[in-house]
């Protein structure tokens, strides 16, 4: 009897890579080979990459010498928006036998099952963004939620993102087949759906559809309880997506929106389509019709020629917004990209020093947000166990809360009171 091959991943980056990698491991099980953790020996590793920063590339490039020091005879695989982007400097290292770039990276189990086939690499180049095909993708194996991707791509092209030059264009699918997936998804008991994709308010540009339409059609599913939207632009985060929200029983309150500055002039710098102003009463509408609404907001730090008075004044703005907690970036230079050639780049202890400080803000904030909602009654999505042994779970305005653990409780959704606020979490006693 032959021996079934043993195949590991190791994802990076964005939801949507895991999404990806979800269904491209499906492919394999498909095929009978056995999925195993990327830190026991394997026959074939597979590094769903990314390239947003100089870190996640490096982060690439260790974890293929992890793979080889665990099995030097493996198979290892390199997929995605790294693999897209420096797919040369991959194969000239000798290591990796199959690189793939993210529109190839669909056939990775039948290259890496093809006894006849030996080092691979497939990287599409300049038809990238001549792509039109959408491959839909989601999550499984997690017994509460599952990412679902809805669109691929960016038109955008802001000063400092690579992702347009690893993703290509935008497009999407169809509003049917979203649908389509979320039955799929639904009938393995998953109660949460976290819609994912690159540009995910672009939902509909190549379908005649729109985002609102979107979410219109998935509230009338009701197999699923529960919606969460992954990060939006602002300036395609409408009044009205904003009012459909606050009247879904389905859709939870929770914003992921990147600002990315609060000042008008690097925003401006970054290509970026929209002003401090209209970010601000963005948000001011979100809480005028969600008042217990979660906002995060992504922010960088460090853009080549940000000064002092720059970053400060984009400290003083988000500390003006009423905003949940922030995800903070330090500016990494792209190849390809505008930002990287621009003139006075920031120094590395500047970028850390600010990115410091934006840290404590948004700690700050997190733990204002979650004490405004002590008293409230909330629905929370209890999923695993923690190292405490507490049961934990999340509202749907995303606050982390904990009780005893109870195997019985797992993947329901139950009503809570938030009274007890300790290290960083409510707990039901």
């Amino acid at each position: 009897m032959i021996k079934p091959k043993k195949v590991a991943f190791h994802t990076l980056g964005c939801k949507l890579n895991f999404a990806e990698t979800s269904s491209i491991s499906r492919m394999f099980s498909q095929q009978d080979a056995e999925l195993v953790s990327f830190r026991e020996p394997a026959d074939i590793y597979v590094i769903h990459s990314c390239s947003v920063t100089a870190k996640a590339d490096r982060k690439t490039l260790s974890l293929i010498r992890q793979a080889r020091r665990q099995n030097p005879d493996a198979t290892v695989a390199v997929i995605g928006c790294y693999a897209q982007l420096n797919g040369a400097q991959l194969n000239a290292m000798k290591e990796v036998d199959i690189i793939l770039g993210t529109r190839e990276k669909y056939r990775l189990a039948a290259i890496c099952l093809d006894k006849t086939r030996d080092r691979v690499m497939e990287v599409s180049d300049k038809d990238i963004h001549e792509d039109h095909t959408f491959k839909p993708a989601y999550s499984s194996g997690g017994r509460t939620r599952s990412f679902l991707k809805v669109q691929d791509g960016c038109d955008y092209g802001c000063a400092y993102c690579t992702v347009p030059y690893a993703r290509g264009r935008s497009r999407n699918n169809s509003i049917s087949e979203v649908v389509k997936n979320v039955g799929e998804i639904a009938s393995t008991g998953v109660k949460e759906v976290i819609l994912t994709g690159v540009n995910l308010g672009d939902f509909g540009k190549n379908t005649g559809e729109s985002f609102l339409e979107l979410i219109r059609a998935l509230d009338k599913e009701k197999e699923i309880p529960r919606y969460r939207i992954s990060s939006m632009e602002p300036d395609l985060l409408t009044p009205d997506i904003i009012d459909f929200i606050s009247q879904s029983s389905q859709i939870v309150p929770h914003f992921h929106i990147p600002l990315q500055s609060g000042s008008d002039s690097l925003l401006k710098r970054m290509g970026r389509r929209y002003s401090c102003q209209d970010f601000e009463q963005k948000i001011a509408h979100i809480h005028k019709k969600i008042p217990n609404a979660c906002v995060a907001v992504d922010l960088i730090v460090g853009l080549p020629g940000e000064t002092d008075q720059q970053f400060n004044t984009s400290l003083r703005f988000v500390e003006s917004l009423p905003i949940s907690y922030l995800h903070v970036f330090s500016f990494s230079p792209r190849p390809n990209t505008k930002a990287a050639h621009m003139k006075e780049q920031v120094p590395e202890k500047v970028k850390k020093e600010r990115s410091l400080q934006m840290r404590i803000l948004s700690k700050k904030m997190k733990e204002k947000y979650y004490l405004e909602q002590k008293g409230s009654n909330q629905q929370v999505l209890w999923e695993s166990k923690d190292k405490q042994n507490n049961l934990q779970g999340w509202t749907g305005n995303y606050i982390r809360v904990k009780r005893p653990y109870d195997a019985a409780r797992e993947n329901t959704i139950e009503e809570v009171t938030l009274n007890h606020f300790v290290n960083g979490s409510y707990y039901i006693k």
